[in-house]
């Protein structure tokens, strides 16, 4: 890019004067355009390209890996039409259209991912009313098992007091018929 010859408006104007005016729009179009894609250019330019890579997810970067492929093909495109070169059967129109190809199926993809992501919108209010009563559940289930512990561990001590009780009796009873015994 640094190598290109830098074209400034006044020179321009100067270059486009003996050229007709529908033209002279196009042109200045175009140069307005190519500056749009030096500008791109330098940007990319920038920053390493595998840091670039590097934060987008996978479907974005097959997405750009397909564009760079098209916008390539694509130069390439133009730079055989201004040879004038017949593209009718130029290798090239299949491989645009191959590109082109890979490219819908990839927005395909991108359009699905992006109504999955619309589609688990999260209701908030519903979502708070679940995890109060999971919760509410939950303290609910561990209070009857707090509950069933304590009733169970009442039971054993009755039964464990009841037997305490029965051999006190029994005992007292023995005692009481020895002591009726000796006398």
């Amino acid at each position: 890019m640094e190598d290109s010859v830098k074209c400034e408006p006044n020179d321009f104007t100067e270059i486009l004067q003996d050229v007709p005016e529908l033209l002279k729009e196009k042109l200045v179009d175009l140069k307005g355009r190519l500056d749009n894609v030096e500008e791109l250019v330098k940007l990319i330019e920038s920053n390493s390209i595998h840091e670039q890579i590097s934060r987008l997810s996978p479907l974005e970067q097959a997405k750009f890996d397909w564009i760079t492929i098209y916008a390539i093909n694509s130069l390439f495109f133009v730079y055989l039409k201004n040879n004038a070169v017949n593209l009718k059967d130029h290798p090239i129109m299949s491989e645009l259209s191959r590109v082109k190809s890979y490219l819908n199926r990839i927005n395909e993809i991108s359009a699905s991912e992006e109504y999955k992501n619309k589609s688990t919108k999260v209701d908030k209010e519903s979502t708070a009313r679940i995890i109060k009563r999971s919760l509410w559940m939950n303290a609910n289930n561990k209070a009857k098992e707090k509950v069933s512990e304590l009733v169970n561990a009442t039971l054993e001590s009755a039964v464990v007091e009841k037997r305490i009780q029965y051999d006190i009796d029994e005992n007292l009873s023995k005692k009481i018929k020895l002591e009726d015994d000796q006398d």
